[in-house]
């Protein structure tokens, strides 16, 4: 088999962690990174297989043998105190080892077995080539510095205003199970002390989906700003900078993961802003082939004025540490 596409920078050799708050554009910039010849795309390892995506879907067969780690909940954060459980697994999948023995346990019939057998020989060829692992996980947030310092990683982590998340969050009824923080204490310990009243105070009045999304949103932007200032070194970048500088913001983004940007991707990138416009209703949540710059302002045909003030009222603190200018209001 010819080996090709091989990157000659060191800094296109590191590990990649694309990271940030769910519905944050990570998907989008993580498939366009994934263009690249020398990166192979990892979507989600950190998902609890039990659920997967909140609250109905299935997890796809292509994660199955991504990664033995058994994650049973959301947002599951690993430090040097708990990593003896995950460290072992979680290299295996940055090293691109697929779990051919755990995949074929969960083979239900000819498609899921097709599905298994791509993702190995994905993987295969992928290390073959000496490509680098690209790993896509908002659910990872809470263990990047980890991640990070374990697997030297170039750490990406996605910013996108509270309007818009909370707004995309209400679009898909996410319904995320914040015990499933609060029963984390190295969690709360290390990154959402001051988070521990409001946590209880809403899961015992099961509050609604916008006070899950101001909270998820406080908590997870919080940490970033943390993040933030402990590692200057690590890449930020706001989702509405790259839907209006597309071409300059993934030109950056590039070069400084050190990977080749040419006009393959510049045409990819493009064609995104080249899809049809769609009305808000017809646009399933999970749909990604859609005109990017619906995304910015989507959260206008999906909250109400009652809720726009509700959340800038209450994500202000964090908000402001990211958008100074609140330039989307």
């Amino acid at each position: 088999m010819e080996l090709n596409n091989q990157c000659h920078n060191p800094l296109c050799h590191k590990p990649i962690l694309l990271t940030g708050a769910p519905r944050s554009g990570s998907t989008w910039v993580g498939k366009i990174i994934a263009r690249s010849p020398s990166v192979i795309y990892i979507d989600e390892p950190f998902l609890p297989m039990a659920r997967s995506k909140p609250p109905t879907l299935k997890p796809s067969a292509k994660r199955i043998g991504v990664c033995r780690a058994k994650f049973t909940k959301w947002f599951t954060h690993i430090c040097s105190a708990n990593e003896d459980k995950y460290y072992q697994q979680i290299e295996d999948t940055v090293n691109l080892k697929y779990s051919t023995k755990q995949a074929f346990r969960y083979v239900n019939g000819l498609s899921t077995g097709k599905q298994l057998i791509n993702s190995l020989l994905e993987f295969y060829i992928a290390k073959l080539n000496k490509k680098t692992s690209l790993i896509k996980d908002p659910v990872a947030i809470f263990s990047s510095e980890w991640l990070a310092n374990k697997f030297n990683m170039n750490v990406v982590i996605m910013i996108r205003h509270p309007l818009s998340f909370v707004g995309s969050i209400k679009k898909a009824n996410w319904q995320f199970p914040l015990i499933d923080i609060l029963e984390q204490p190295l969690l709360m310990q290390n990154y959402l002390y001051r988070f521990k009243k409001d946590l209880k105070n809403f899961i015992s009045k099961e509050g609604d989906i916008i006070e899950l999304g101001v909270l998820l949103y406080n908590m997870i932007y919080n940490t970033v700003a943390i993040f933030q200032s402990r590692h200057p070194e690590w890449i930020f970048l706001r989702y509405e900078d790259v839907i209006e500088n597309p071409e300059q913001e993934f030109q950056n983004l590039f070069r400084q993961l050190g990977l080749h940007y040419d006009s393959h991707i510049s045409s990819l990138v493009q064609s995104y802003y080249e899809l049809p416009i769609q009305s808000d209703e017809n646009l399933h949540p999970l749909e990604t082939q859609r005109n990017i710059t619906q995304n910015k302002f989507s959260w206008r045909d999906r909250l109400t004025k009652a809720e726009v003030n509700f959340i800038l009222e209450n994500t202000h603190k964090v908000r402001n540490l990211f958008y100074p200018e609140d330039k989307i209001n």
